[in-house]
């Protein structure tokens, strides 16, 4: 009956222009390039030994966390002691 551009079946089953344009929208979102921040610069390797000094740091660090309570006191007290001899060296300002 008349000359109009969209067909009954395009009217009832065709989707939104406006759906069309999200959809396109978050397509172009999707595909952006990731682009590198400030803290990368260039390849990092890190210590060809860092293996052996963080398996020394754990050691240590076992080793001082098994120590009794005597000898904390007495660690303590060295470092108590120690830092009084710094206070008492070191000049009035």
């Amino acid at each position: 009956m008349g000359g109009s551009s969209m067909s009954f079946c395009g009217l009832c089953f065709g989707r939104p222009r406006r759906e069309d344009e999200e959809t396109i929208e978050w397509e172009q979102r999707r595909a952006r390039k990731v682009r590198p921040s400030d803290e990368d610069h260039g390849r990092w390797f890190g210590a060809p030994d860092v293996d052996e000094k963080a398996s020394d740091f754990i050691a240590r660090f076992y080793a001082a966390s098994r120590s009794t309570d005597s000898e904390r006191q007495a660690i303590m007290t060295m470092n108590k002691t120690l830092h009084d001899r710094r206070v008492q060296i070191s000049p009035d300002v």
